[in-house]
């Protein structure tokens, strides 16, 4: 017997030994279970990376520093796994046995995210480009609301002017903005109401000038026709003019709504502002360069409709567009600087005919706000530091967070897929 124990008792060392090694490597499996929790958790970090780089540099605009923009190129990561296992034990002369087990893991996950810059001729004439109406009526029609997009965008509408000096650097002067708050202040009620909504229509548009019947022969008919191009008599004379079907914006006004006692007034105002057409109940949405140019219908100068009381209703709303640059200096207006920063002149002050400091709140409020504070704030959406200064979105502003969305949307969709120009810098993770 007393020869048989060491045998048993190396078997079970053996048999243990197997187990712990065994036991490790079923731990140590990665696979499919491992990179979704990675990728989420990537996918936030790169989230708020973009959040804040949006946000700081609507604070640099602000103090008319450069924004710099740059865009994550690639994400990718390395996995180290490392295992060890003891086993040991003591077979003493006459007393009992002993058994010992060890073992470590190790377990590293090194990622590395790749940025590049944002720069280059293309995304610069981006940058500049006016937001188009279809870009537009893109947000408006996925579901955010009307006043706010045409706020963020349109600078002026049928001749109101919102503060179109703010889409550059902060202005000196009071801009002009109260009329056109009122007119989108009653589109928002509006359509709340079901009285006015925006939709998609077809409108036969003209593209070129008549053409006489005589220079036009079958040929050119059916060349045309299979373009979409129709040509249309013009009423009194032999010539015809050539128009084709576009997919159109309308502002319409439900008839029936409208007589409402409660709404009636303020379709009157909203028409009285914009200077609309009474006749009509549907109008269209279009740019400064896409408007007609009839008697009827606004004539490219919008400034000169505002001034003569005594013009022709508009049929048409007629809108002018800020760039997305535009919209980023008009959003950095939002930036409530420190009074240190207003008094030694890091910041431009804008001020009234008197003298008096404008308060930027009065064309941003319940649009927009950005606050500072001497060191991080807690329960902030946002944040990013600037001249050693806390900026930020409040987490309970819901108002300013939607537009920070609505503004990330239009970055996005205005600015396009562009590649990334090098040199590219790229930061290791966790190290």
């Amino acid at each position: 017997m007393s020869r048989s124990a060491p045998f048993s008792f190396r078997a079970l060392l053996q048999t243990a030994s197997i187990s712990l090694i065994a036991g490790l490597l079923a731990g140590c499996q990665l696979g499919p279970r491992t990179v979704p929790v990675s990728s989420a958790q990537y996918s936030d970090a790169v989230r708020i990376a973009q959040s804040e780089q949006l946000l700081v540099n609507l604070v640099r605009l602000r103090y008319r520093d450069h924004p710099v923009y740059l865009s994550v190129s690639s994400i990718s990561t390395q996995f180290e796994v490392g295992g060890s296992a003891s086993v040991n034990g003591t077979i003493p002369e006459g007393r009992g046995n002993t058994l010992g087990i060890g073992g470590g893991f190790d377990y590293a996950e090194r990622p590395t995210i790749t940025f590049g810059f944002l720069s280059g001729e293309a995304f610069e004439r981006d940058m500049l480009e006016p937001i188009s109406v279809n870009n537009i009526a893109l947000l408006a029609e996925s579901g955010w609301r009307a006043d706010r997009v045409l706020r963020m965008t349109v600078e002026d509408i049928n001749g109101l002017r919102y503060a179109d000096t703010a889409s550059g650097p902060t202005p000196r002067t009071e801009p002009e903005y109260a009329e056109f708050l009122e007119a989108v202040e009653l589109i928002r009620a509006l359509a709340e109401e079901g009285v006015i909504d925006f939709e998609f229509g077809l409108r036969d548009t003209a593209f070129s000038d008549p053409i006489p019947r005589t220079q036009l022969s079958g040929e050119d008919l059916l060349v045309a026709a299979k373009d979409g191009i129709e040509f249309k008599r013009v009423e009194g004379t032999n010539d015809y003019q050539p128009t084709i079907q576009e997919r159109r914006l309308m502002m319409r006004i439900d008839a029936e709504a409208a007589t409402r006692r409660d709404a009636e007034p303020l379709v009157q105002r909203l028409r009285s502002l914009l200077r609309l057409d009474p006749a009509l109940s549907d109008y269209d949405v279009v740019s400064q360069d896409n408007a007609d140019r009839d008697r009827r219908r606004a004539d490219a100068s919008l400034a000169s409709v505002a001034e003569e009381p005594g013009r022709e209703p508009l049929t048409q709303i007629v809108v002018n567009t800020r760039s997305l640059l535009g919209v980023l200096y008009f959003m950095s207006h939002g930036v409530n600087p420190p009074p240190d920063d207003i008094e030694n002149g890091s910041v431009t002050v804008t001020r009234k005919p008197n003298g008096e400091p404008f308060e930027w709140d009065a064309v941003l409020s319940g649009l927009f706000k950005i606050d500072h504070a001497p060191s991080r704030p807690r329960d902030a959406a946002v944040t990013a530091v600037h001249r050693g200064r806390w900026f930020s979105i409040a987490d309970d502003d819901e108002t300013t967070k939607s537009s920070f969305l609505l503004l990330r949307h239009l970055f996005t969709l205005q600015s396009g897929e562009r590649p990334s120009i090098k040199p590219v810098l790229t930061l290791p993770v966790g190290r």
